[in-house]
C-alpha cells in the first residue's frame, strides 16, 4: 500500500483527522476505565455476546481506544492506529445496529461519567460512521513531517523498539481482559406475572435507603402520592426511565414521592446502586435489600415494574416496561385528579 501523494492539503487533512479521532477515543477509553463497573452494565445491556464474550471485549476495550487515541495524536504507527480505530468503530457500528434493528433499549456506553445516560440512536449510528469514514481516509494518507512518524521513520532501531512496546502493551491488555470481572447478570424469572390491580391496596413495607435512613410506605399517607418503581441497574429500560422519573420528582414535589427499589442486585454481588445514583445524579431515595415476599407480594417479575399509589394506600395505577413520555402523561392526569 503506497498511499497518496502527500500534498499539503492532504497533510492538514491527516492532522485533522488525528486529532479529532485520537482525542475521541482517548478521551472515550479513559471514561471507561475511570467508571469501569458501569461500562461492563453497558456492554451487558446490548445482550449480543455471551457473557465470557463480553467480559473479554469490555476488558480490553478501554486499553484498545487509550492506544489508537494515544498513537492517533502523536502520529505515531498512524496508519495501523487508523485501522485498529475502524475495526472498532466497525464494532460499535455493528452492536448499535443489532440493538436498534431488534427494538431494544441500551445505554451505549460511550462517554461515561456524564450527567445524563447516553441511550443508543440511529444518530449516534451516524456519527460513529462518519468517524468510522475517517479512520478508513486516515488508512490511506501517508505519514507526514508533523508525526512521530515522519520525524522517526529513518532512525535506526525505531520500528524494533516501538514495535516490542506495543507487542508489551497487548500483552498487558490480553492479561487485563482476562482478568477483569463482569458483574453477572441475575437470572431472569421463569414466570412473566401480571402487575398488581388498580384499586389494590398497595402491601406495606419499610427499607433502607443508601444513606441509611428508613423508608416506609405508611410514612407518605394522606401526604403524598408515591411513585414506586421497583428496578435493576443493569437493566436498559430502567436506565433509560431515571430522566422521567428525575422529571417527576422535581415537577411535583409537593403531590409525589418517588422511591425506586433495587431489586436486580444478587446477595453474593457487590452493590451498585451507589455507582447507579452518583451515574445518573438521582437526588429520589433509591432502597435497597427488598425480600423476596416484598416482590412476590408486589408480583416483579419484570424490570422496571411501576406502581402509583395514592394518598389512602391504593394502587391508582401499574406499568411494566421503559417510563416513557405516554406513562408520564397517564401519572400526570391520575395527579391532577
Amino acid at each position: 500500500m503506497t498511499g497518496f501523494k502527500n500534498t499539503p492539503r492532504q497533510a492538514w487533512v491527516m492532522l485533522l483527522l488525528r486529532l479529532v479521532l485520537g482525542g475521541v477515543f482517548l478521551s472515550s477509553g479513559y471514561a471507561k476505565l475511570a467508571h469501569l463497573d458501569l461500562f461492563y452494565q453497558s456492554a451487558q445491556g446490548y445482550n449480543i455476546l455471551t457473557p465470557a464474550l463480553t467480559q473479554l471485549y469490555a476488558g480490553a476495550l478501554p486499553w484498545l481506544e487509550m492506544l489508537a487515541g494515544l498513537f492517533l495524536l502523536l502520529g505515531l504507527y498512524t496508519r495501523y492506529a487508523a485501522m485498529l480505530t475502524g475495526s472498532l468503530l466497525l464494532s460499535f457500528l455493528i452492536a448499535i445496529g443489532w440493538v436498534l434493528l431488534n427494538g431494544q433499549a441500551a445505554d451505549c456506553g460511550c462517554f461515561l461519567g456524564g450527567s445524563q445516560p447516553a441511550p443508543v440512536t440511529w444518530d449516534l449510528w451516524l456519527r460513529d460512521l462518519l468517524m468510522f469514514a475517517g479512520a478508513a481516509a486516515a488508512a490511506f494518507i501517508k505519514p507526514n513531517p508533523w508525526s512521530l512518524d515522519g520525524v522517526l521513520r529513518n532512525k535506526p532501531g525505531y520500528q524494533k523498539a516501538s514495535l516490542i512496546l506495543v507487542a508489551l502493551y497487548l500483552l498487558g491488555v490480553a492479561g487485563i481482559a482476562f482478568s477483569s470481572k463482569i458483574p453477572e447478570k441475575p437470572p431472569a424469572p421463569p414466570v412473566m406475572l401480571p402487575p398488581l390491580l388498580e384499586g389494590t391496596v398497595a402491601p406495606e413495607f419499610t427499607l433502607s435507603d443508601l444513606d441509611g435512613h428508613l423508608v416506609s410506605l405508611k410514612d407518605f399517607r394522606n401526604r403524598k402520592m408515591v411513585l414506586l418503581e421497583f428496578f435493576a441497574t443493569w437493566c436498559p429500560h430502567c436506565q433509560h426511565s431515571v430522566p422521567m422519573l428525575k422529571t417527576l420528582h422535581k415537577v411535583y414535589p409537593d403531590q409525589l414521592r418517588v422511591l425506586a427499589i433495587n431489586a436486580g442486585d444478587t446477595p453474593d454481588a457487590p452493590p451498585t446502586s451507589i455507582a447507579f445514583r452518583q451515574y445518573y445524579q438521582i437526588s429520589y431515595p433509591i432502597l435497597e435489600h427488598p425480600p423476596k415476599p416484598l416482590l412476590d407480594a408486589y408480583q416483579v417479575s419484570g424490570f422496571p415494574t411501576i406502581y402509583l399509589v395514592d394518598r389512602s394506600g391504593k394502587i391508582v395505577w401499574n406499568h411494566v416496561g421503559v417510563l416513557d413520555s405516554l406513562a408520564v402523561e397517564q401519572v400526570e392526569q391520575r395527579l391532577s385528579k
